[in-house]
């Protein structure tokens, strides 16, 4: 049986992975470093029982665990699928709102781009994972060429703002892109145009 005291655990040992991270990163600010730690290591974890209307859209899909109003919340009923993974994730997620000083409409939330180049960044850190894998995992080779062109600016961009990779692009095809992206395994279309873009950015702008 997977006890609270079990979950709690595992939370803690995820925000040690993160403080590491965050500790030897060459991405993250040494400026904001003390700060990014003192936070990370201060997030609450909260058991709840249930969902109500105004933690979440009507539409909105609601995972095993997630992060909102600065803490980790957990579904009491999914205590059992809970993973070091999970939390883990959800803290990389918190850590680009900490990094991020140029407002929440220039990262991109929610979408498949910032979800898989969460789960990307999550899996450097090596968290356990509960048998299955990431329900991101079948895009992750979209997440790898989409790296591969961008290099470390890819990385930059997710933590501090896209700003230097739309004065190449253009934001309008970058909007694009993310939009196009994010139907990419749902729609033939928006996935023949989302490689289109990526095979002409990397013949264009690839970073050597």
């Amino acid at each position: 049986e997977i006890t609270e005291g079990k979950v709690f655990n595992t939370f803690q040992t995820a925000k040690a992975k993160v403080v590491s991270y965050i500790t030897s990163s060459q991405i993250i600010h040494e400026s904001d470093k003390e700060s990014c730690i003192n936070q990370i290591n201060q997030t609450p974890l909260y058991f709840i029982d249930g969902i109500n209307s105004e933690q979440f859209n009507p539409d909105e899909i609601i995972p095993d665990a997630f992060f909102k109003d600065n803490a980790v919340w957990v579904l009491r009923t999914s205590q059992d699928s809970i993973c070091e993974w999970m939390f883990t994730h959800e803290l990389i997620h918190y850590l680009r709102e900490l990094t991020n000083k140029v407002g929440p409409n220039t990262i991109y939330h929610g979408m498949i781009l910032d979800e898989v180049l969460t789960d990307i960044i999550c899996s450097s850190l090596n968290p356990s994972l509960n048998g299955n894998e990431s329900g991101y995992a079948v895009y992750y080779d979209l997440g790898w060429k989409y790296i591969s062109i961008w290099k470390e600016e890819a990385i930059k961009a997710y933590y501090y703002g896209y700003q230097d990779i739309w004065n190449i692009t253009g934001k309008d095809e970058f909007d694009m892109f993310v939009f196009l992206s994010h139907n990419y395994d749902y729609n033939e279309l928006a996935h023949d145009c989302t490689i289109f873009t990526l095979a002409k950015w990397e013949s264009l702008y690839s970073v050597q």
